[in-house]
C-alpha cells in the first residue's frame, strides 16, 4: 500500500485573546525559546487575528512584509558593522553593495563569516490606530542569511497583540513619512577639519583635506545612504562614527606645513 509519510510539525497552543477555541500556530524553538512564524498563508495566524474575509487572509495588510523588511536591514547593519570593525576605513556601503548586491549574492557568506547571531533585537517604531496605541518597541526575531525566509518573532502574550494591532496600520505610508522626515546634523565637529558637502534626504556626504607627506593636498571623502538607516537614532550614531573616521584619519594622515609655507598651502586646501 502506497501511502504519504507521516510528517510532524511543531505547533503552539493558544488561548484567550477573543478567541472562541484554542488555536495552533507553527513555530520555530532556539535554546529554550519559542518563535511565532508570521506567514500570510497561515490561516490559523489570520484566525488568532481576525484577518480573514471569506477565503483571503490578512487582506490588505503590510506589517508582514515590513518586519521582514525590519529584520533584514538589522541583519544587513549587523554585517555593514562587522565590515566597519575589520577596517574602518573601508568604504561599507559601496564593499557591501558591491558584495551582496541586488539580488542578495554572497550575503549568506557574509552572514556566517561575521557571525551574526541567531536572534536579533529589532527596533520598531511607535504607531496608533483608532483601537490601539503602541509606543516604539523591540522585538526579538530569528536571524536569516535569506531575505525570503519568514519572519519569526519570539512568542510572547505582548509580541502576538502587538501583531493584532499592527494588522490594521498602513506600515508602508509610515516608512514613507520618516523617510523624508527632515534631519539635522546631529554632532559637533572640527569644521576646520570636517567638511560637509552634502545632506539631502538620501546621503550624507563628508571630506578632509589633508597635507600629504611630500606637500601635496589631496581629499579624504566619505558618505552613507541614508535609507540604510531604520531611525533617526541610528541615522545620528552613524553620521558621528562618519565624522570621528574622519578626523582619525586627518590625524593620522596630515603632515603640517612648514611656517613659511602655511598660508599658502591653507589656500590651498581650502579651495580643493
Amino acid at each position: 500500500m502506497d501511502e504519504d509519510p507521516f510528517v510532524f510539525k511543531q505547533v503552539l497552543a493558544i488561548t484567550g485573546g477573543g478567541l472562541h477555541k484554542t488555536v495552533l500556530l507553527p513555530y520555530e524553538t532556539l535554546n529554550g525559546m519559542h518563535f511565532i512564524k508570521i506567514m500570510k498563508g497561515c490561516r490559523e495566524l489570520a484566525k488568532a487575528c481576525a484577518q480573514t474575509v471569506g477565503k483571503d487572509l490578512f487582506p490588505g495588510v503590510d506589517v508582514i512584509q515590513y518586519l521582514q523588511q525590519q529584520r533584514n536591514d538589522a541583519i544587513d547593519h549587523l554585517i555593514r558593522e562587522a565590515i566597519q570593525a575589520a577596517d574602518p576605513f573601508a568604504e561599507v556601503q559601496q564593499d557591501f553593495d558591491a558584495r551582496v548586491g541586488k539580488d542578495g549574492k554572497e550575503r549568506a557568506s557574509l552572514y556566517h563569516m561575521h557571525k551574526i547571531p541567531d536572534v536579533v533585537d529589532v527596533k520598531i517604531p511607535e504607531f496608533e490606530t483608532e483601537n490601539a496605541k503602541y509606543p516604539a518597541r523591540h522585538i526579538k526575531m530569528l536571524a536569516t542569511p535569506k531575505t525570503n525566509v519568514c519572519v519569526c518573532i519570539e512568542a510572547t502574550a505582548s509580541n502576538l497583540q502587538w501583531f493584532k494591532d499592527a494588522c490594521g496600520f498602513s506600515w508602508s505610508r509610515a516608512a514613507n513619512k520618516r523617510k523624508h522626515a527632515e534631519f539635522d546634523f546631529p554632532v559637533e565637529m572640527d569644521e576646520n577639519i570636517c567638511k560637509l558637502v552634502k545632506n539631502d534626504d538620501e546621503v550624507v556626504r563628508m571630506y578632509c583635506n589633508y597635507r600629504k607627506e611630500d606637500g601635496k593636498w589631496t581629499r579624504f571623502s566619505r558618505s552613507l545612504a541614508k535609507k540604510e538607516y531604520a531611525t533617526t537614532d541610528e541615522l545620528n550614531i552613524a553620521v558621528s562614527g562618519l565624522v570621528k573616521r574622519l578626523e582619525t584619519f586627518h590625524e593620522e594622515n596630515h603632515h603640517p606645513p612648514d611656517a613659511s609655507d602655511a598660508q599658502h598651502d591653507e589656500q590651498v586646501g581650502e579651495h580643493m
